[in-house]
């Protein structure tokens, strides 16, 4: 299975690497590593990173009960948080959380054509929770690892 989640932030949280973090390391179910893809950069509703995450889970349908229930207790509630900018005059729009949860990799080309390009349809899947991320969301499924790069990310706790 492969489990995706994007658009869960805004300028004052809500860091979708941060709530992928959280959901790894809840799953009842072991996984593979993780993966953040950066996608076309000049999406209309692009998020302030414009990274979403992928992973691949050692489980079966069996795990949708869980995410459902994550999705609604912990994700859902970030839809439409939003926070104006005072840096930059790019138009913000409401985080849109979206997961994904596909039972084979999706199609590279999806990868391909979601950083090359405004995507607006989803390959088909499993399941599907939320909105306009579940565009990043499908397209780091289906990333195909091919070359690698690494990027290093620390959370701060604000006191």
């Amino acid at each position: 299975m492969w489990l995706g989640l994007d658009d869960t932030d805004h300028l004052e949280g809500g860091c979708t690497t941060l709530e992928f973090h959280k959901l790894l390391e809840s799953l009842p179910c072991s996984y593979s590593t993780p993966r953040l893809v950066r996608l076309w950069p000049f999406a209309a509703q692009r998020t302030r990173g414009n990274a979403a995450l992928a992973v691949e889970l050692d489980c079966d349908e069996g795990i949708i009960p869980f995410l459902d229930d994550y999705w609604h207790r912990i994700i859902l509630p970030l839809r439409g948080a939003i926070s104006p900018s005072n840096h930059d005059d790019r138009d913000q729009h409401p985080a849109d959380p979206g997961m994904v949860l596909f039972a084979k990799q999706p199609s590279e080309d999806y990868y391909w054509r979601a950083v090359r390009q405004e995507v607006d349809e989803l390959p088909p899947a499993v399941k599907t929770w939320g909105g306009h991320g579940c565009i990043g969301a499908s397209a780091a499924c289906a990333w195909p690892a091919k070359n690698r790069t690494w990027e290093a990310i620390a959370w701060r706790v604000n006191e």
